[in-house]
């Protein structure tokens, strides 16, 4: 894509707070799943499909912190995606 990268022709923002099914809900790990698996459902597709949320993170999953810092985390990797 270089650096002309086109405008979204669309989006989609949750509000969880406002939501009757999800109102206020976080991840939980299944039995036998390990703090790696919410790295791994962190990591970029590609390099074109980044993915920022609590349930991405093991350093502070099911955390508004952990939602937070996954969203700077992918800030940066976009930004550094898009400088080459």
């Amino acid at each position: 894509m270089g650096n002309s990268v086109p405008d979204p022709v669309d989006s989609v923002r949750t509000r969880g707070n406002n939501d009757p099914i999800a109102f206020g809900a976080y991840s939980a790990a299944p039995p036998r799943s390990e703090m790696d698996d919410y790295d791994a459902l962190g990591a970029p597709v590609n390099n074109w499909l980044f993915f920022a949320d609590e349930t991405t993170t093991s350093l502070y999953p099911a955390t508004v912190h952990g939602a937070f810092i996954t969203g700077e985390r992918e800030a940066d990797r976009i930004l550094a995606f898009l400088r080459g």
